[in-house]
């Protein structure tokens, strides 16, 4: 008994310090965004894709948009007016970084293919073993990778 006891304390205290935890309100002037040398997000996809065609398409330079010093790339005008008219609706999550990975305190680049709504806002993950693992529980990582982001912004994030 004292042994069983034993073995289900140690499973929960593994179980509890695996999850890692967030309780800082997010950084007053600090972003983190995948963002290229030239300050491009998401190397040019056209975040407006994601929401109405459903694929990622590249955008075109010469129709671009910016907000706080990122700049969106459009596959076509009507997203880009779509964007302009409502840019907080398209904007995506976890600064266009891994859902998956910030649930689990990690900042990872995605490959732009494997991505989805969830509750109106876009969220990537890295590949399509990340994407499986979310659609299997987007509620559960959704939920930690935001309580996650602001700890990794501060840890990670350039000043705006």
């Amino acid at each position: 008994m004292k042994n069983l006891l034993l073995f289900f304390l140690a499973t929960f205290l593994v179980a509890t310090s695996c999850t890692p935890t967030c309780e800082q309100a997010y950084p007053d002037g600090m972003d983190l965004d995948d963002t290229n040398s030239n300050s491009v997000s998401l190397d040019g996809l056209d975040v407006v894709s994601c929401y109405t065609s459903k694929k990622s398409s590249k955008g075109l330079d010469n129709l671009m948009s910016a907000d706080n010093g990122v700049k969106y790339l459009f596959s076509t005008l009507n997203n880009k007016n779509l964007f302009d008219a409502n840019p907080q609706k398209y904007m995506p999550q976890i600064g266009g970084f891994c859902v998956v990975a910030a649930a689990h305190g990690k900042v990872e680049a995605t490959d732009k293919e494997h991505f989805g709504v969830y509750n109106g806002k876009l969220y990537f993950t890295t590949n399509k073993k990340a994407y499986d693992m979310w659609m299997k529980d987007q509620e559960g990582i959704t939920t930690q990778g935001e309580s996650m982001w602001p700890c990794l912004v501060a840890k990670k994030g350039r000043k705006i």
